[in-house]
């Protein structure tokens, strides 16, 4: 299985994983949450129920008075719907004025401070000479204005309500009128502030499951970085090794046909031809030498202090130009006309340089022209090459300057190099107090930037 697919595989088995865990802390947290929630309600009951079963309760007030009131009708002459119509508001004044009650004895604890007392009739009829008149409609008048204004709220049920009375109203110019009166309820109340209390104490459980969730992805993102920046740290290190396989193999197994060669009598005996073959031994020593001292030179510049000097970047950069000698390109520059002074060291100035228009050189098509450009800005002195190249893609400009690492080949080795130049001279290059960069690149060419800080006195 290719890294990749594993990759992929160990990232499906890992969000399946941390899903089931988001899972498992949301379940804990909701049983949590439904627990403290219940502990709430139980703690509530315990200081409300004594207080509405205590004193003048719906029970013990209905019954007594309804019962007086009906008694006052005997002996009078009363129709069933005006005695039904009595009842009715006398029941609704009563049952008023005990929520009022009740409620000023909430006020008085601080559990219940901000707590509203509530009834329910869930029966609640008036049965007369066997002719039963049910009131729920006009009796719930309380509950069901609450209800219409707080429909989204739950209700604590505390205790429920209930009695019956039979008696007989007798008169002279009444008959004498059967009644009996039932009615059955459930008393509640509604804590206004409760989902903030039990949001306040379920907090830390919350957090702590929050704190566990973030801490697994973050191991898990950590992990996975961690294992592809390995990945790449051995893919660079295994085409680096491939690289310096190539540059070394090619002149060693030139030198080792030159010196088998140069054994031979007839070499010998031609002058000429010796000669040559040992020019040609030569060029193979120097293509080792120089790959070795650049292997080597990258360790050092880490460590190496760059001695600077006041340089005149002007001429400095005109000398360089005329030196230069280009085989498939032609050179354009543009160089500030104007003597520019600053600190620098020509030795790493000339090897940036040999290394830009280099790569400039190699990743583009033979008669195009490679541009230098120079110009002041903000008190920085900023050299400009660009190549009219294949460019970098976007997802490697930001690794070109990384020790090793060079735009995938797929190991062709069409154009040499060990990936070192861009690193080694922008280490260099920040040494003297300036920066190397990529400044843009496309399918159309690329720019590299120097930027010099400008001598002051």
């Amino acid at each position: 299985m290719k890294f990749r697919s594993k990759i992929r595989a160990l990232i499906a088995v890992s969000l399946i994983t941390l899903g089931l865990l988001i899972y498992i802390q949301y379940e804990l947290v909701s049983q949590n949450y439904k627990q403290t929630l219940a502990q709430y309600n139980r703690e509530i009951k315990a200081v409300a129920v004594p207080i509405i079963t205590q004193g003048k309760t719906l029970q013990f007030e209905i019954l007594p008075n309804l019962t007086a009131d009906i008694r006052s009708f005997s002996g009078k002459q009363v129709s069933d719907d005006v005695l039904i119509g009595y009842l009715a508001r006398k029941n609704d004044s009563l049952t008023r004025v005990i929520s009022a009650l009740v409620n000023l004895n909430f006020q008085k604890t601080d559990q219940l401070k901000n707590g509203k007392y509530l009834f329910r009739f869930e029966g609640f009829s008036v049965q007369i000479n066997g002719v039963v008149h049910n009131m729920l409609a006009t009796q719930n008048k309380l509950y069901r204005d609450y209800e219409r204004n707080n429909a989204a709220k739950d209700l604590l049920k505390l205790a429920s309500f209930k009695g019956s009375f039979d008696l007989t109203i007798d008169g002279a110019k009444n008959k004498d009128k059967q009644i009996k009166v039932s009615f059955s309820g459930m008393q509640y109340v509604d804590v206004v502030a409760m989902g903030q209390v039990v949001l306040h104490r379920t907090t830390r459980t919350f957090l702590l499951a929050t704190a566990l969730l973030l801490s697994v992805g973050l191991l898990f993102y950590l992990t996975f970085s961690a294992i592809i920046r390995q990945k790449k740290i051995s893919d660079i290190q295994t085409d680096f090794v491939n690289n310096v396989t190539h540059e070394l193999k090619t002149p060693l197994s030139s030198a080792s046909i030159i010196v088998k060669s140069l054994s031979l009598p007839e070499i010998r005996e031609d002058a000429n031809l010796f000669d040559e073959l040992l020019g040609s031994l030569a060029r193979q020593h120097e293509k080792i030498r120089q790959t070795v001292d650049e292997v080597l030179e990258t360790e050092m510049s880490n460590y190496r202090q760059i001695q600077v000097e006041l340089l005149n970047i002007t001429d400095f950069l005109r000398a360089y130009i005329q030196d230069v000698r280009l085989e498939a390109h032609q050179l354009v520059a543009d160089i500030e006309t104007s003597t520019v002074e600053l600190r620098g060291n020509r030795k790493v100035l000339e090897k940036a340089l040999d290394n830009l228009i280099s790569n400039a050189a190699k990743y583009s098509l033979s008669g195009t022209d490679i541009s230098i450009d120079t110009f002041v800005l903000n008190r920085f002195y900023l050299i400009k090459i660009t190549d009219k190249g294949i460019g970098i893609a976007y997802k490697h400009q930001r690794l070109v300057f990384d020790k090793f690492y060079r735009v995938p080949e797929q190991n062709l080795h069409t154009v040499k190099g060990l990936g070192l130049g861009l690193y080694v001279s922008r280490q260099e290059i920040s040494q003297m107090g300036g920066d190397l960069i990529l400044e843009h690149s496309t399918n159309e060419g690329s720019t590299f930037t120097i930027k010099l800080a400008l001598y002051e006195n």
